[in-house]
């Protein structure tokens, strides 16, 4: 299991206590406004493969099948790396849709547009920045959580704001890109580390 679907889960495990300790009544609509949502998309439904929309679906088993028949490296490694992706996503966008259903309940829409709406200002953009650098995960991640602010009533500029800062100013990244950029300036003066 991936570091952001653990992270996912003990999130939305500890919101859901939280939640329910507060109101159970809208805990239970929360996680069934999330549950729902991430059922009801329409990808998801069992048409998915059918029609010209799809065709892509069918090339890439074509594909995949073919690599394995013919011993194609890399298409087995594109599966490999496909199948991995998949169980990600799978582990760690129902406990998302869940987290967002709880938005959805909790958080009234007038705040929303109070806060970070069309006459949010320099306040809003702020605003969007901090919540999209606390969040951890990839970035399709940051989709649901993006509707659910424009559906709560957030101006279309907070919500590019929000999914750019989620895609690069991550605080959990912030230690890895500081040693990459910490590496580069160091590799040619002789620095190194002693230990006492």
């Amino acid at each position: 299991m991936s570091t952001n679907a653990i992270i996912y889960i003990s999130l939305c495990a500890v919101l859901l206590l939280v939640s329910f300790i507060f109101n159970k009544q809208k805990t239970l609509m929360g996680l069934k406004r999330g549950w729902f949502m991430s059922l009801s998309h329409k990808h998801l439904r069992l048409g998915m493969f059918v029609g010209q929309a799809h065709l892509w679906v069918i090339v890439f088993a074509i594909f995949i099948l073919a690599s394995y028949s013919f011993q194609f490296q890399s298409g087995k490694t594109i599966a490999t790396n496909f199948k991995n992706s998949i169980i990600e996503m799978i582990t760690f966008i129902p406990f998302l849709f869940i987290i967002v259903g709880l938005f959805d309940v909790w958080v009234p829409k007038d705040k929303i547009e109070k806060h970070i709406g069309q006459e949010s200002g320099l306040k809003g953009i702020m605003l969007v920045t901090l919540l999209a650098m606390l969040q951890a995960g990839p970035l399709y991640g940051a989709f649901p959580v993006a509707y659910m602010l424009f559906k709560k009533g957030a101006s279309i500029r907070n919500i590019f704001v929000y999914l750019g800062a989620f895609a690069s100013l991550k605080i959990p990244m912030l230690g890895i890109e500081i040693g990459y950029i910490m590496e580069w300036y160091l590799k040619d003066k002789n620095f190194e580390v002693k230990t006492p």
